[in-house]
């Protein structure tokens, strides 16, 4: 029969020999994935990196998956029971075999912009005045089509409610 001590021995001997240190971005994204690895949802809110003197839970992580989120440590269970340490061994083999602690690869440096000169700058500048110009001599235009069209109607409803004269 295997002991409560052996099981945790399994689980921390999963880990490989060198584990890197893990940035507070990498921390929220291996809170959300085991969660979905654990439960099969998503998470259901927002996990934030904070800093200052507050309490961190993320040694507490699986105990709160065994006790909250799988139920498995219910009241009155032992929180280093057989159980608990089998899902440790479970999370820590899904993150070694994910690749999880690998680090990323790092992006390519962007080319710098080339610096531009003073005559493109003016000529970029001239084409967006003169596009914002085309713009609102098009808003101008439609703007008097509708005044002329209104000035129309109104005339027209005014010799509506004139008196006629009779010749």
């Amino acid at each position: 029969m295997v002991t409560i001590r052996e099981c945790y021995e399994r689980a921390n001997a999963a880990w490989p020999a060198k584990v890197p240190p893990l940035t507070p971005e990498a921390a929220v994204n291996a809170v959300k994935r085991l969660y979905r690895f654990a439960t099969g949802k998503k998470l259901g809110w927002r996990v934030e990196v904070t800093s200052g003197n507050r309490y961190t839970w993320g040694h507490d992580f699986s105990h709160w998956l065994d006790r909250v989120a799988l139920g498995l440590g219910r009241a009155g269970g032992k929180p280093h029971a057989k159980k608990h340490a089998q899902l440790e061994r479970r999370l820590v083999r899904e993150v070694v075999k994910r690749g999880w602690l690998e680090p990323e690869p790092k992006a390519e440096p962007k080319p710098e912009p080339a610096p531009e000169r003073p005559n493109e700058r003016a000529a970029l500048k001239l084409a967006h005045a003169s596009k914002m110009l085309a713009k609102a001599d098009r808003r101008l235009k439609l703007a008097t089509t509708l005044a002329k069209k209104w000035r129309r109607r109104v005339a027209s409803y005014v010799r509506k409610l004139q008196p006629q004269v009779t010749q």
